[in-house]
């Protein structure tokens, strides 16, 4: 067997948990698809500098996302960071039917990006009657990093078309 398939040494530090994590494909439809990237930080540990789909590591309060319709908790869960983690790294509010303006929705990202948690993002979407519609995310794919890596994630890819 390959020494990269067998794991760590012996003595070696073993794997961290692997970890959650949930990542918008956000793309368009015109006379050719669109796919949008974001670019990671190169401070960032895990592949900073790389171009990635806007998404991240699920969080508390990421199950309490507004929703038109009953999920599984997990699923919700994952579905809160995903729109979360757009809304983080683009201003990209996901909830189609939100009736914030663009400067209320600026505010509200620079709340949550100055240290403001999942819970209070969504309990306010949740107060101004926002939620996610049931088709506006589609489940695509899940990838978990292969074993030989020192960070472990479990990311769930979701859909999401734009106009």
């Amino acid at each position: 067997m390959p020494r990269h398939l067998q794991g760590p040494a012996p003595g070696r530090l073993m794997p961290r948990m692997t970890r959650q994590t949930a990542n918008i494909i956000l793309y368009r439809q015109g006379k050719e698809l669109e796919v949008f990237l974001v670019s990671r930080s190169r401070e960032m540990r895990f592949l900073g500098g790389y171009l990635a789909f806007a998404g991240g590591k699920t969080e508390s309060g990421d199950e309490t996302l507004p929703l038109d319709e009953a999920v599984e908790a997990g699923q919700r869960t994952l579905l809160g960071c995903a729109v979360r983690e757009l809304f983080e790294e683009t201003g990209i509010l996901a909830l189609r039917n939100s009736p914030l303006s663009k400067k209320d929705t600026a505010t509200l990202r620079q709340e949550l990006l100055q240290g403001g948690t999942a819970a209070g993002f969504f309990s306010t979407l949740a107060e101004l009657g926002a939620s996610l519609p049931p088709d506006t995310l589609q489940q695509a794919l899940q990838l978990v990093t292969p074993g030989f890596s020192r960070e472990r994630y479990a990311s769930t890819f979701f859909l999401m078309e734009t106009g």
